[in-house]
């Protein structure tokens, strides 16, 4: 999941789902490759948390984070708390790391 969410992350850089006539990663992930709404949101804040902090690769490649955690930091993650939340060392649901993470 990671190596596809990089590629992910390169594609929404690059906006390569504007010239295939799509507004956002989100509407190309829904549209062209038929993920539910709830998916598509998911993956698409996943490739924009990569974009801005490249180091959430590293948890999410050994399992301290799920996919769905990934989201909910990307909802909550700041320049000034992101490397303590990255830092959580117990595997958390989402709404916990949020809640035990958030500053």
């Amino acid at each position: 999941m990671a190596d596809f969410l990089v590629a992910l992350a390169d594609f929404d850089r690059r906006r390569g789902w504007e010239p295939l006539g799509h507004g956002s990663l989100f509407g190309f992930l829904n549209v062209e490759l038929g993920l539910s709404k709830g998916a598509a949101f998911v993956r698409s804040s996943a490739a924009r948390l990569i974009q801005t902090f490249p180091d959430a690769l590293v948890p999410l490649r050994d399992g301290r984070l799920c996919l769905s955690s990934v989201s909910e930091l990307a909802r909550v993650a700041t320049q000034d708390n992101f490397a303590a939340m990255l830092h959580s060392r117990r595997r958390l649901t989402p709404s916990r790391f949020v809640r035990t993470n958030s500053i």
